[in-house]
């Protein structure tokens, strides 16, 4: 059955994670595996090419189109789309296909964990994931790891424009609209561990730079409601997740979700809104 998915692992600078992540693919042999590949500086592409990878690249042009690229390259009937930091269990690829099938969902998410993790950073994101992805059903984005039925892909595609994380988002609401369902199904993934302050840092930052996007392309036709729904979010989850710590018993991943949900998250969108409008402007 898992030869007729194709893997798409988009990356930059990934020489730390990229060939455990190979590695477990690998093990799933799965139909094709496209990497595409965002201009890195380091080893990524050198690594890659140890494995049974076609390289393909986004010219600096970001995530959305490097998602896009992807899928224009892509030959199989399902489209799984992997983080280069995570680790796939053998016979992973096969599950997935036949959970998405019997959940009756065209696109499917997983529950992410951290793998063994080793430190403050690392436990606080697991923490993070076991409440982004509690229980199973329908949902209204699918983040990576994600897989399509192909013909989702039929009349439309990820943006040509970089909307960062927010791309899945943006192409959701499009599938939504078109009677395509989401969900999420009872199957695990696993984020390599060993992060840092700067590394997880900086992944919140750049969240809230997909939140800016998403608000910028939609805000004009939404009601004033969705706008502040929109833009309470990190706030709203940052505040969930804490008292969910509480419950949990690990009052000390509060003060992780505060400082990564909440001011890096909100930190990227102003800091993105700033460039965007103001840096910008001054360079023409």
């Amino acid at each position: 059955m898992n030869k007729t998915v194709s893997v798409i692992i988009c990356a930059m600078n990934v020489e730390k994670y990229i060939c455990a992540c190979l590695e477990s693919v690998t093990k799933n042999d799965p139909f094709e595996i496209l990497l595409v590949d965002g201009n890195s500086s380091d080893s990524t592409v050198s690594e890659a090419k140890k494995f049974n990878v076609k390289v393909l690249s986004d010219d600096g042009r970001g995530l959305s189109y490097a998602r896009r690229i992807g899928v224009e390259n892509a030959r199989g009937d399902y489209i799984l789309f992997i983080g280069p930091d995570n680790i796939l269990e053998e016979g992973f690829i096969n599950k997935f296909v036949t959970l998405l099938n019997e959940w009756r969902f065209d696109v499917g998410s997983v529950q992410t964990r951290v793998s063994n993790p080793i430190n403050f950073w690392d436990k606080g994101l697991d923490t993070r994931w076991q409440f982004l992805m509690a229980k199973p059903g329908e949902i209204n984005v699918a983040g990576t790891p994600s897989l399509y039925k192909a013909k989702c892909f039929e009349n439309t595609n990820f943006s040509s424009d970089d909307f960062g994380p927010s791309d899945d988002t943006q192409l959701a609401n499009d599938l939504k609209s078109r009677g395509f369902k989401i969900g999420l199904v009872p199957l695990n993934v696993y984020d390599q561990n060993g992060t840092s302050f700067i590394s997880t840092w900086k992944r919140f930052k750049w969240y809230g730079s997909g939140d800016y996007f998403f608000y910028k392309k939609n805000h004009q036709k939404w009601s004033l409601s969705r706008k502040i729904f929109s833009l309470t979010h990190p706030l709203r989850q940052m505040l969930n997740y804490s008292v969910r710590c509480l419950f949990i018993l690990k009052p000390q991943y509060i003060a992780w979700h505060f400082l990564f949900i909440f001011i890096a998250r909100y930190y990227g969108w102003i800091n993105t809104f700033y460039n965007f409008n103001f840096v910008k402007k001054e360079d023409t």
